[in-house]
């Protein structure tokens, strides 16, 4: 055997043959990422509704905590008259 009888049995080559569990392995990844994307997108969507729903939610908050602060406001002016009242009465 010569030098190059060994240099060709060392180097690369390409065998047009596919192995079943290459093809198996790269359908079930596949499948694994559409999955995975399908997933992804069904909990993008509940974020985004609970988002939705939590925006609402904080408006009415917000809506109810500035109607309690004007009746707040409104009874610290009437206990202010009070006093007022009492003390130019003495």
């Amino acid at each position: 055997m010569n030098v190059g009888d060994e240099q060709r049995g060392k180097s690369w080559h390409v065998d047009k043959s596919i192995n079943i569990g290459y093809v198996l392995t790269s359908i079930i990844m596949a499948f694994s990422i559409v999955v995975w994307a399908f997933k992804m997108d069904i909990r993008v969507a509940v974020l985004e509704t609970q988002q939705a729903n939590a925006k609402e939610t904080d408006a009415r908050t917000a809506l109810l905590l500035r109607d309690n602060f004007s009746e707040l406001k409104a009874s610290q002016i009437r206990i202010e008259q009070k006093l007022d009242n009492k003390a130019d009465k003495k």
